[in-house]
């Protein structure tokens, strides 16, 4: 500041922040030795004191500052007295990661803070769960919360699209009929009329089944206190148009949400799901199901197995009104027609 005296700064009377300039040597350095060798010339205390008198930036390193011209020593700007020191601080890490790691940190802090907690992280940790740093860690758990979202915007577009045809469903019909012989087109119209009655039934039972889901889990979550209940309880709503896989799809974010909270949370929420699900088997599913389709547990886990290993996330969301399609199709088309079995009806 000395040769530009009309010009200066000053730190707000609520403080600021301080820089460091630093020296980095890469893992992969092909010349370490040569490094270490100049780090150790432009750390020597003759050298740092020149350093500063050349251009005006304070040294940390006391045993330069008695080399240090008394001018620049003096100086405020160069040197900041202890009183206005006492209101800088270094910059944070306020990067994405850093901000995940805290948060990880926190969460694991609260979690080691009762026994169990303890034992679950403790066999995590055995079983090589946090493989690859917890950085790494929490990358693949938003990897999978983006997929999971991901996947659930996938379902709401067929649903819509599923929706906006159903609405008119003539003239999807009709013109899927050009694509059949003139001769098989009445039975081709039997069958996908058929199929179209399956699905909507499926549809309204499901749906019936999602709305006393979503407003259960909303309705525990909140009475044991758990943050976000009306949008967890909605996942869950939603997640139940997706048989057997869906109900732990909706229980972990819920239960991380516990978790993050206090053990004991967690524990409740566990509880919450698990009657919920119970309930949702033995008494809500049977009700629905006597008027709406039934499918084997077989065919449906063999469908969803079999789509998401083609299709993805996707492909088990849609399995289970595909296979009801399927297994209309094959009894009116294979069982009646090409067998001759008219009294054989597969029970969808």
């Amino acid at each position: 500041m000395a040769d530009t005296p009309d010009k200066g700064y000053v730190v707000p009377s609520e403080g600021s922040i301080f820089w460091l300039d630093t020296w980095v040597l890469l893992a992969d350095a092909p010349h370490p030795n040569a490094a270490y060798a100049f780090l150790d010339f432009i750390h020597d205390p003759k050298i740092q004191a020149e350093e500063t008198n050349y251009n005006n930036y304070g040294t940390p390193n006391d045993k330069a500052k008695p080399l240090v011209d008394p001018k620049v020593l003096a100086d405020p700007a160069v040197f900041p007295p202890d009183d206005v020191f006492a209101l800088l601080e270094g910059s944070k890490d306020t990067s994405a990661n850093t901000q995940r790691t805290d948060i990880w940190e926190e969460f694991k802090q609260k979690l080691g803070e009762s026994e169990l907690g303890s034992r679950v992280l403790a066999l995590a940790d055995s079983s090589g769960f946090f493989a690859g740093g917890d950085g790494q860690f929490i990358g693949r758990g938003l990897g999978l919360i983006g997929s999971t979202f991901g996947a659930i915007a996938n379902v709401l577009i067929v649903i819509f699209f599923a929706v906006f045809m159903a609405a008119q469903p003539r003239p999807y019909v009709e013109g899927a009929l050009f694509l059949v012989p003139r001769r098989r087109r009445d039975r081709a119209r039997e069958v996908l009329y058929e199929i179209g009655n399956v699905l909507r039934r499926w549809l309204v039972g499901q749906s019936l089944l999602a709305a006393c889901v979503a407003l259960l889990t909303g309705a525990g979550l909140m009475l044991v206190g758990a943050p976000f209940a009306i949008a967890l309880g909605l996942f869950a709503g939603l997640m139940e148009f997706v048989p057997y896989i869906g109900p732990f799809a909706a229980a972990l974010p819920a239960l991380l949400v516990g978790f993050a909270d206090s053990p004991d949370l967690a524990t409740k929420i566990a509880l919450l799901f698990v009657g919920i699900q119970l309930t949702e088997s033995y008494v809500l599913a049977p009700l629905v199901q006597h008027k709406a389709v039934y499918l084997p547990p077989a065919a449906i886990l063999f469908a969803q197995v079999l789509m998401g290993a083609i299709v993805g996330a996707l492909g088990v969301a849609v399995a289970t009104p595909l296979a009801a399609a399927v297994m209309v199709a094959v009894s009116m088309l294979y069982v009646e027609d090409a067998l001759g079995d008219k009294n054989a009806k597969v029970k969808a």
